[in-house]
């Protein structure tokens, strides 16, 4: 795929919206993504009435399997995803009974939430304009993210490897050579 540069007169190619407002709300990339991605298709329901429930509101069914395969992530990701995004009021997810699609209706955050991003001064991103967790201002682009359980572990057993090496005792490569020996005669082997 060859780049261009923004030129005057060039006109923006299809592209996903993420409000806003959700840029301060800790999401992970798959969150957002699939928000944005649920966002779009609401909006194309929008435009057929077959697409509205009784109350007025807009819905869309995205099978998983096809969602997955368009962010190119597993199905359990995906999952996650859309539970994380359940947990934050994003999204509600309405069953229609065995063996048929779940509606899902795609939530927006109020504009009183969504704050102000200001228009880029030239320096830094936007981000660093936005609050952190604690509030302060001016923290950079950088998010808190837990570590993935593997990091925690390797983590956790260096530093136990770390404390052990100065309390257990020196074992050298004869005494593991003479026990092996030991094992051996045991089992009637010279």
């Amino acid at each position: 795929m060859m780049y261009g540069y923004h030129l005057p007169g060039d006109s923006l190619a299809a592209f996903l919206r993420l409000p806003i407002g959700l840029l301060s709300v800790d999401l992970s990339a798959t969150e957002e993504r699939v928000y944005m991605l649920l966002l779009n298709r609401s909006f194309l329901s929008a435009r057929s009435p077959k697409w509205v429930d009784g109350d007025g509101r807009v819905f869309l069914q995205y099978p998983l399997a096809e969602l997955a395969g368009t962010l190119h992530r597993s199905i359990s990701c995906v999952k996650l995803a859309l539970n994380r995004l359940e947990e934050l009021d994003l999204v509600e997810r309405r069953s229609q009974g065995t063996g048929k699609p779940n509606r899902i209706y795609v939530k927006f955050p109020s504009d009183t939430e969504a704050e102000e991003v200001p228009a880029d001064s030239g320096t830094g991103c936007a981000a660093d304009t936005m609050p952190d967790r604690a509030g302060d201002r001016g923290t950079g682009c950088v998010r808190d993210r837990k570590l993935a359980p593997n990091k925690k572990y390797r983590e956790r057993r260096k530093e136990t490897e770390e404390g052990s090496e100065n309390t257990a005792p020196a074992r050298s490569r004869e005494s593991g050579f003479f026990l092996g020996l030991l094992g051996r005669r045991g089992r009637g082997e010279e």
